[in-house]
């Protein structure tokens, strides 16, 4: 296991084995993010507080529930403290703040455009998608994705990402005449 380290757009990482490069490569070959290598974590905090942690795994379920468990043994109520959701593809679990989600992420985009949430779509795999394809007015998950994101989603695609599962919906979508872009 190792840890990212997040303060805003830059990711911290200390690297001890070529497992942890692996995890680093297999994210950024994901992502495409780039990262800081540190000796130490107190580097990273010295750049200021984290707005997010990965724990890179190869076993997420399991260290997502190791965490859970933790905070209920502690008395720390995880719904004011963090939030714990596995990634997708599984090699990794996000520690988010509580009201942090692409779903309030829509709803500020929203707000800021001048679009309600009902005009929207939204189509995702990862636990991380949930409240993203909830808040939408139409939310559709990939095939590929997690049961739990499949009961959020208005839709389940017969594709996968990694078979352009996002263009064949809004293909589909066009040609039924369900895709259309509001006027100025």
């Amino acid at each position: 296991m190792m840890v990212q380290y997040y303060v805003g757009d830059d990711i911290f990482v200390v690297c001890e084995s070529e497992a942890h490069r692996d995890f680093v490569r297999r994210y950024q070959e994901l992502t495409g993010a780039s990262h800081t290598y540190i000796d130490s974590y107190a580097e990273a905090r010295l750049a200021g507080l984290p707005s997010k942690a990965l724990i890179m795994t190869d076993e997420p379920d399991k260290v997502a529930a190791m965490a859970l468990e933790y905070f209920k043994h502690q008395g720390i109520d995880e719904s004011r403290t963090a939030k714990v959701i596995p990634g997708s593809p599984p090699f990794f679990v996000e520690f988010l703040h509580p009201n942090v989600c692409k779903g309030n992420g829509l709803l500020k985009l929203c707000d800021m455009v001048g679009v309600t949430p009902e005009a929207t779509i939204a189509m995702g795999d990862g636990d991380n998608d949930a409240e993203f394809l909830q808040f939408a007015g139409l939310g559709i998950a990939m095939l590929n994705a997690r049961d739990r994101v499949k009961a959020c989603a208005d839709k389940v695609s017969l594709k996968t990402n990694c078979e352009d599962g996002v263009v064949f919906e809004l293909e589909w979508l066009r040609d039924a005449g369900e895709l259309s872009m509001p006027s100025k």
